[in-house]
């Protein structure tokens, strides 16, 4: 490291790596550096400059970048992973090339155009333990964006990073991207409240009278109590049962005895 130009200052700091990169390179070199340099071109490094990034060093497999801000970094690694899908979809599963993506800040140390120091190593170990295909940050850089981007994250617990006296605390960035869910995560039908029979009722008459359906019978359905008319009426036809008169019962007691 010279002399002449080291300095320290604070730094928004991104590791890029490349999952299973020896693997990948086991079994097909050529056409895994094609399409390593062809994500590259095509997302990665475009990605980077357009949010004012810096790569710092490139090394096989891996990326060191630099940026000034930490809101840009991270929409930058949001980006990066949510469009990787599309790069590479034509190959085989596990030809593809998926990146594993960490953010940081720390102080730095730097020597002309490398970095060093707290801030490199933080992200460097966040980047490693961050699953394939996503992203992994700081708690700082957390606290910094969370209330700023429309993005959710998820805390990873502490781990213990080398120059760093204390843990450090990661959260992972929860994509929007299908690719990155768990394969088992099928959608949940929302729970729907029943609704009230009044409710259900008039609804069944809507569609009946669109229809020019009639209206149901009701088994329940109890007949009124009949009209005192009606019962008048009834009183009239019925023909009425009269008393025996006092006469004619002695009348007919007396023809009864003579006959004896």
């Amino acid at each position: 490291m010279s002399g002449s130009r080291v300095e320290h200052r604070f730094a928004v700091v991104m590791c890029a790596d490349v999952v299973g990169y020896s693997r990948l390179m086991g079994i097909d070199e050529e056409g895994t550096l094609a399409a390593l340099n062809a994500v590259r071109r095509s997302l990665v490094d475009p990605t980077i400059v357009a949010h004012k990034g810096r790569i710092v060093r490139a090394m096989g497999d891996g990326l060191l970048i630099e940026f000034n801000s930490v809101l840009d970094a991270v929409r930058c690694a949001v980006k990066i992973q949510n469009e990787m899908p599309e790069h590479g979809a034509e190959m085989p599963v596990d030809h593809r090339i998926r990146l594993r993506l960490a953010v940081a800040v720390g102080d730095v140390v730097t020597d002309g155009d490398l970095i060093y120091g707290q801030g490199v190593d933080i992200a460097a170990r966040l980047e490693s333990l961050a699953q394939p295909g996503g992203i992994n940050v700081s708690r700082a850089v957390r606290d910094q964006v969370r209330d700023r981007l429309p993005i959710a994250f998820e805390d990873e617990g502490e781990h213990q990073v080398k120059n760093v006296a204390h843990p450090v605390r990661a959260f992972r960035v929860v994509l929007d991207n299908p690719a990155a869910a768990p394969a088992s995560g099928g959608l949940r039908k929302a729970a729907t409240t029943p609704e009230k029979p009044a409710v259900a009722e008039s609804r069944a008459s809507s569609a009946r009278r669109r229809n020019g359906s009639p209206p149901p019978i009701r088994s329940n359905f109890i007949a009124p109590t009949a009209s005192l008319a009606d019962r008048r009426s009834r009183g009239r036809t019925e023909p009425r049962s009269r008393p025996a008169s006092p006469t004619r019962s002695r009348r007919r007691g007396e023809d009864s005895s003579t006959d004896h």
